[in-house]
């Protein structure tokens, strides 16, 4: 079967450290690949990511699987693997 190209993207893939976006009791921080934190912890409005957000990590919380160039200073999200009190 083939491909439509009007149904389907194709995107160069970004320059940087894989990792994960974790936000969870009132901040948000990301750990590369060897489980080491990449830059300070940060607010987001993400689940979680804000002072006041439930306590409990598994109740109100969000991981992405990001990838974070320091360079451009952007996070580029390529998977949610968590969502809230998902």
């Amino acid at each position: 079967q083939q491909l439509s190209q009007d149904k389907h993207f194709i995107f160069q893939k970004p320059v940087g450290e894989r990792g994960l976006l974790i936000s969870a009791r009132g901040k948000t921080f990301i750990k590369n690949m060897e489980n080491n934190q990449v830059g300070p912890s940060f607010e987001s409005p993400l689940p979680g990511g804000k002072p006041g957000s439930k306590p409990h990590p598994s109740h109100n919380s969000c991981v992405l699987e990001v990838i974070y160039s320091e360079k451009a200073n952007t996070i580029f999200i390529v998977d949610c693997l968590k969502w809230g009190e998902a």
